[in-house]
């Protein structure tokens, strides 16, 4: 069975880990973490990784020969997302040491500004058996209703069953 973790970077992830260890079996289940990153997550990576190439090239432009050219912003939107991939993919090692030791897990990291509609494309990439995620919302049901949230769209845009954690519910009982 191919589980999908919808992961955020933030603490609401161990309770997702800690569900899925305690309802599927490592010998037998897979895991894909997917990290859905919002575009300005990634324009805001951006500039710190041109901020701090620019001031690196502004230290070197004495060491730096007339024929070599700067960067450009292309290569700073690449190195953007790789940054991205190398925090997520930090954070998901420290999470899978901790909650999902024994589990066989990849991760993919999607730049969407649209969350939902990224897991339910994912579902179908990866052929997802199930999803587990988490939901902070501290929404009237009658906003929720109205608004929506990620969860609630994923829940209602695909045919696998769906997990939803709250935060703070899982991780802290162990």
């Amino acid at each position: 069975m191919r589980i999908l973790i919808a992961l955020t970077g933030d603490e609401i992830d161990h309770d997702i880990a800690a569900t899925v260890a305690q309802m599927f079996d490592a010998e037998r289940d897979r895991v894909m973490a997917v990290h859905v990153a919002h575009p300005r997550e990634a324009r805001a990576t951006y500039e710190r990784v041109e901020s701090t190439d620019t001031a690196a090239r502004g230290a070197d432009l004495s060491a730096m020969s007339s024929d070599r050219p700067p960067t450009g912003p292309a290569e700073g939107a690449e190195q953007a997302i790789e940054r991205l991939g190398s925090e997520f993919a930090d954070h998901l090692k420290m999470i899978s040491h901790q909650r999902l030791a024994g589990f066989t897990v990849e991760h993919d990291l999607v730049i969407s500004d649209d969350p939902a509609e990224a897991i339910v494309e994912a579902v179908t990439r990866y052929s997802i058996d199930a999803i587990t995620m988490g939901t902070r919302s501290k929404r009237s049901r009658l906003t929720s209703a109205l608004l929506g949230s990620a969860a609630e769209k994923v829940i209602r845009d695909v045919s696998v069953p769906v997990t939803v954690v709250k935060e703070g519910t899982v991780a802290a009982s162990d």
